[in-house]
Parts: structure tokens; sequence; C-alpha cells
């Protein structure tokens, strides 16, 4: 299966199409507000809160209070608030004000969840009873990193509890960092905890960790803070000067593709600050007390409590300032990493009814000027392609072969849109990379080009696709290997956005597409007036829903012996296989949902396989069978048409990969452009050859139609 193309208002059969409910998986368990949907669409910042410090930290209505407070306080330095939680059996990225109140109200219930990495599949698939519950830092970074969002504010970080070398306890917040990459801004680990474990823990993992100079003096030895307290005795790893320095340490290194996150600590406010000799008195009291009185992650909330009352209150004020300074200087970092983005950076969220869209903060970013529309869309895979040149006609198997090896941008999608481009028709790619060096390289080659990349995602979870090719001495492809998991995920909400903002003529589908999206971007065509016209294999029936009217439009073009015979003696005078094969024969088949279809037949040639309109009469040749349909019926016929294959330029064969794509692209450019059928052909058979002389997976050769 290779490809799909529609185009909006080309005449075909009537027909009814069963309803086809096709989304992204994640949409089922994850909900985003129009909001955060709406800023993330509009590339503005935005800060993730978790929502753990309301169900198991302030009670109530103290943690309503302090959760406007802090949405109010991210709002009025620029960015955009998302609450995190289980909310009614589903994961929230964001809450309106009653759902807020909703899960301020359920503080201190004994159905109220505490919700970690660990327990997010448990709860979503609604395995148990419980509907409700506050995400920690651990469970709020995975949510947030799907949803595409990059910095996170929060109270303190949990670490490596006190004589771990007995109990093992150390809190998932720690491996979480290490492997999902979402700036945390907090104010240090909480002071009842082993600080030089959690520390060395988070090197272990290669989390970067930094604590804000909060104004002091160059040559001050600034410490790590320890939650209640500005410092612990522990000189900070590194210094980090401001927002904007912290926004550049996040950009280089998601820009170099590490998948770790980042600790950015936030002293507290001296105002609100309990010293650090005063407050490891008392946590040495709470945890002597909760020793055999707690255990796993009932031990943070039991400490925190009894430290709050032998304060008097006053950790819980404290607790109040850091947050709300956490909240300013994450929505801070959060502005200065949109501006550094704003050139153009996209993430794939997955979610339902987010389009893609440049990173750009109204205030300061410079004038964008948009694209032009596309006339066609292609929605498939864009890859690293990996050539291996072998020096033997036959390579080795169970054994290394010495080889050449290039790299270059391929993969189908990618290659059509390209000889779409440079056939001079303007051209939008939907697809997918990988939060990786890769996808970053793919991005740049893609503008290199002068193609836009509004219509590429990134998927943090899955890599770029890959495509490894070991050839021969002559060019021939002797084995390959592909890694498309990234395409395959990509959801049919995103990519239904992207065709119906490009308001295109006309859309590609790879085959390579994973069969629920197909189905889903299919009905979207259909619906919206894009009609199938082509699809160039004869091998996908099953895409389509058994109740169609297949029969009538088949029993319409009264196929019977006559043209069986009629189509071996196309065989014969063309000397290429139609029958035995079944070319013909499946063609057919398909053409009640495809009325158009192209069959690359490689060195021999393609054969078009095509419904007629009603009175058309097409011109008739040795190349040709035409079987009219009965009188009254609501097709005009079938062609089947012959075109030789071009002869192969003074290059020769070179590389075999990307052929047929070039051949796709610029047939389609042509029927674009309103070339005549066999003109059409012609002109993609040219391509092809000019890429079959080349290494390149398209030829830079093709010119504008």
């Amino acid at each position: 299966m290779r490809s799909l193309l529609f185009r909006r208002g080309l005449r075909a059969p009537p027909r009814y199409y069963s309803t086809l409910r096709a989304s992204s998986r994640l949409s089922q368990y994850l909900s985003i507000t129009p909001e955060v949907q709406s800023a993330l669409s509009a590339g503005h910042p935005v800060v993730a809160l978790e929502s753990a410090i309301y169900t198991h930290g302030f009670p109530h209505p103290a943690n309503l209070s302090l959760a406007r407070e802090i949405e109010a306080v991210i709002r009025a330095n620029g960015a955009v608030p998302a609450t995190i939680c289980i909310l009614n059996g589903k994961a929230r990225i964001g809450l309106e004000a009653k759902e807020l109140e909703q899960l301020a109200d359920a503080a201190g219930k004994s159905g109220t969840a505490k919700v970690s990495r660990r327990d997010l599949g448990y709860l979503l698939a609604g395995a148990g009873a419980t509907k409700i519950g506050g995400t920690t830092i651990a469970g709020t970074s995975v949510l947030a990193h799907l949803a595409g969002i990059k910095v996170f504010a929060t109270g303190g970080l949990g670490g490596v509890h006190r004589g771990v070398q007995n109990t093992m306890d150390v809190s998932a917040d720690l491996t979480e960092l290490g492997r999902t990459p979402v700036a945390v801004v907090c104010a240090g680990s909480k002071a009842f905890l082993d600080l030089p474990r959690t520390l060395e823990y988070l090197e272990t993992e290669g989390v970067y960790v930094g604590t804000f100079r909060d104004g002091r003096d160059a040559g001050e030895v600034v410490e790590f803070p320890a939650f209640w307290s500005r410092g612990c005795g522990i000189k900070a790893p590194s210094v980090v000067e401001d927002a904007n320095e912290a926004a550049r340490i996040i950009y280089a290194s998601h820009s170099l593709g590490l998948t770790s996150g980042h600790l950015f600590t936030n002293p507290i406010p001296a105002a609100y600050e309990i010293p650090n000799e005063e407050i490891q008195s008392i946590i040495a009291e709470s945890v002597k007390v909760a020793e055999g009185k707690s255990s796993g992650k009932d031990v943070t909330p039991f400490i925190l409590n009894d430290i709050l009352k032998r304060t008097g209150g006053r950790s819980i004020e404290a607790n109040r300032g850091l947050i709300l300074n956490n909240a300013a200087m994450g929505a801070k970092v959060a502005v200065e990493l949109a501006r550094l983005e704003g050139t153009g950076e996209r993430r794939q969220t997955h979610m339902p009814h987010i389009p893609p869209s440049q990173i750009r903060p109204k205030e300061e970013a410079n004038p964008v000027v948009p694209s032009p529309p596309p006339e066609v869309v292609v929605v498939g895979g864009v890859a690293v392609d990996v050539n291996c040149d072998t020096s033997s006609p036959t390579p080795s198997l169970h054994t290394s072969n010495p080889s050449t090896i290039t790299e270059s941008l391929g993969g189908v999608g990618n290659n059509v849109a390209y000889a779409l481009h440079l056939s001079g028709v303007r051209t939008r790619l939907v697809s997918s990379v990988g939060a990786d060096l890769a996808g970053s390289w793919v991005r740049e080659r893609v503008q290199e080009r002068g193609m836009d990349t509004e219509g590429i995602f990134t998927d943090p979870a899955r890599a770029t696709a890959r495509y490894v090719a070991v050839n021969d001495a002559n060019g021939g492809l002797f084995v390959a290997s592909a890694d498309m998991r990234v395409i395959e995920h990509l959801g049919t909400a995103d990519v239904t956005e992207v065709i119906k903002a490009a308001n295109a003529e006309w859309v590609v589908l790879d085959g390579n597409l994973s069969q629920q999206t197909t189905k889903g971007v299919l009905e979207y065509c259909l619906k919206s007036g894009i009609k199938d016209s082509m699809y160039s294999a004869a091998t996908a029936a099953e895409l389509f829903s058994t109740s169609l009217p297949w029969w009538p439009t088949i029993d319409a073009l009264t196929i019977d012996s006559g043209f069986r015979d009629r189509v071996d003696q196309l065989a014969a005078r063309t000397g290429v296989d139609l029958s035995e094969s079944g070319i013909v024969q499946k063609a057919v088949s398909l053409l009640p949902y495809i009325p158009r279809l192209f069959v690359k037949l490689g060195e021999q040639g393609v054969i078009v396989v095509r419904l007629l309109e009603v009175g058309e009469k097409p011109r008739r040749s040795r190349e040709s069978v035409v079987v009219e349909a009965r009188e009254g019926e609501e097709v005009g016929g079938v062609e089947v048409r012959y075109f030789a294959a071009e002869k192969l330029g003074v290059d020769g064969v070179q590389s075999v990969n990307g052929a047929g794509d070039t051949f796709l692209g610029v047939l389609v450019a042509a029927m674009v452009r309103g070339l005549p059928l066999e003109e059409a052909v012609g002109e993609a058979q040219k391509a092809a050859v000019l890429t079959l002389g080349v290494k390149e997976a398209v030829s830079a050769r093709i010119r504008p139609l």
C-alpha cells in the first residue's frame, strides 16, 4: 500500500459511507480546556501546575484560594496556567472555574487519589472506583509532556528520604525528571529529605540542576534551597542568572534532542523564610514521629502536617509564599522560552482539535508573513534515509558488507511533497518527527528547500522515522529496514485540522499511515467534497466499509469474458503480464471506491485503470481497452490503458529509492495543472528517470510544469 489521492469536487459514483469514528487514542483519556488549547495553538507560553498540593497539601477552602491566586500570578506574568489532575476519570490539562472548585472540594476525602506515573494507567482505565486525583510532580510531568507543555511550576520537589538504605524510599519525581523533558521550577527539595543523596541521584539521572541567583552578589556562594529555607549548607550545582538564561538552557537541550528534564530551584522569598537552623530541629522531631506511622506516598503528607503543627502555621504561610514565587518565575521562563522558539518549532500533542502552529508570543515577535495557501496537502512519512551502497552484485547475508553510506531526507510523504514542490505546485507536508536531533535536522532540510513546516508535528514519545537500504553494486535494492512508528501514530484529528485550515483542492495520503487514521481522513475528505481520484496499489479493500454499494457499480460495467479476452490481447501486445498477476482484476474491484488508479510496474511501465464519466469517449488505441457501461447507468464505463516505461537517462540507475514517489508527485502536479492523461503520465515517467539517475530520493533537476 503506497498512497491515496483526493481531489475536491471530482465526480465519483454515488455511494454511502458508514460513519468512521477515528481519532487519536489519547483523546479517550486526556482532555484539554479551550483556553489552554488556544494558547498552545497560538504559540503562547503555558505553565503546567500540579494538583496534589490542593488535594493532599492545603485544606479546603484554603486550597481553592491558593489555586486561584497561583493562576492569577501566572496570567499576570504573561502566561496561561494549566492545572493538571484526574477529574471524572479523565486526565485534565487545564481546568474551568467550576472544575477547580470540584478538585479543591475533594481534598482530604478517602476517594481522592494521589497520582504519580504508576497510577495513570490504572485510574484512566477505570480499574478502580477513584474518579478524582491530584497529580504529583511525576504524574503532572508525564501529562504536561504529552500536551506539549515544557515549563512546570510547583512548590517543592520530592527526593531521597532519610534512611533510604533501609527503606529504599526514593521519590518518583527524581526518576521522572530523568526521562521527561519538562523544566520544573520549584523551591528545592523539602528539607526533611536527604538532600545530598537527592542531588547525587539527580546527577545520576542526567538532570540539570540550577539555582536562580535571586539578587545575590556575583562573589556570594549560592546554596541549594531547601523549601522553607533559602539555603541548606550545600553549594548549588550551578547558578542561573535569570529567566532568560533558564529558557536558553531549556532551548539548547531540546535542540540537542536531550530527553531528561531540568530542575530550576527558586529560593523562597526572605519574608516567608524559616531559617534552616530553626526548621531542622523541627524536622528532626517530625521525622522521628513519622517512623513506623507512615510509609510510601503517605510519608510526605504526614511529615508536612506534623511540621505545620510544630510551627504554629508558619510552614503553610511559607508554602503559600514560595509557591506563588515559583509560579511567577515559571511564567517568566515560559515567556522567554516561547520567544526563543518563535522561529517556528512545532509540538505534537496528539490531543483532539489542536492544530499545529508556530510558537510566537504576540507582544514581541516579528510580524509573521503567512505562507501562501497550498494547492496540495500531502499526508505521510518524512524520514532520514540511510543508503548503504555495496560494491557487490549480491551483498552477503549474515555478515557485514563494506559500503559507502550516505544520509538524505526521505519518506514517502516527503518525497511526493518535494516532487510536487519542484514541479511548481504549492505543497504542504503533514507529518510527524521525534523530539530528537534527527527531527531537528529534518525540519531544517525541509525549510532549506523553501517548503513550510507548518504541518510537521513533534511526537515526544517516538523517534524520528528512519529508512535503511542496502543496495547492490548496480544500485538495486537488496534489503531494507524501516522504523515508521512515529508516522503510524499520526492522529486523525491533527491531520484533518491541517487539511481544513489549508482548504486545498487535492490531498495525497501515504499508505504507511495507520488504518485508523486513513479511514478517519478518508471520511473527512469525502464529507468535505474532496473526492478520491487515485490509489496507487490495489491491495487495501479492507480500508473501505463493506456496506458500500460495490456491486451496482461493478454490474454496470458489464465486465465479462470478452473484457478479460481483450485484456489478454493487450498483455500480448505489450509483453506485460496483466492477467495472471491479477493486476487489472484487483484494480477494477476498487473502482467503485477509487475511480482512477495508476499501477506502477517498474521497468515495464504503468497501467491506468479508471471509470469513465457518462458520455465520455476516450481515445482508443492498441495500448488500451475500453468497455462502455449499460445505458442509463451513472458511470460511463471503464478504461484500461498501458504506458510503456521511459528510457533510462545517461546516468543509468544510481538508486531505485524514491523513483516511484517522484512519479506520483509529478503525476499529481500534472493533474493539478490540468494536463491530459497522456502528458501527465509522460511527465511523471521522465521525472522518475531523473531520480533513478541520482542517489537522492528525489532528483533536484525536476522543473516546474
